[in-house]
């Protein structure tokens, strides 16, 4: 995921105590072409199918505070689920090519 992240233009963190999801902090990191939300959301979820065989997103973006999107994944592991919290801090206009 980390991998697919940077190629998106985006660094990738994990926050929060693990105990019911996985939640993810995806910040923009390079000066340019940084990839969409929605490019970045297909990219990770791509990566989990990669390893785990199954993957997918549920509902729409949220809005959150300061400016975040929030987006639910769902990855597979045999017959184990795990949610993956993504919020991703939006890149500012004139970093977009």
């Amino acid at each position: 995921m980390r991998r697919a992240a940077k190629e998106a233009g985006y660094a990738l963190t994990v926050h929060g105590s693990l105990n019911r999801d996985i939640d993810l902090v995806a910040v923009p990191w390079t000066e340019f072409n940084v990839w969409s939300k929605e490019a970045l959301l297909d990219a990770l979820v791509g990566a989990v199918r990669a390893v785990t065989g199954r993957c997918g997103s549920s509902g729409g973006w949220a809005s959150k505070p300061h400016g975040r999107f929030a987006h639910i994944l769902m990855a597979w592991c045999g017959e184990s689920t795990a949610n993956l919290d993504l919020s991703v801090v939006p890149a500012q206009e004139e970093d977009r090519p």
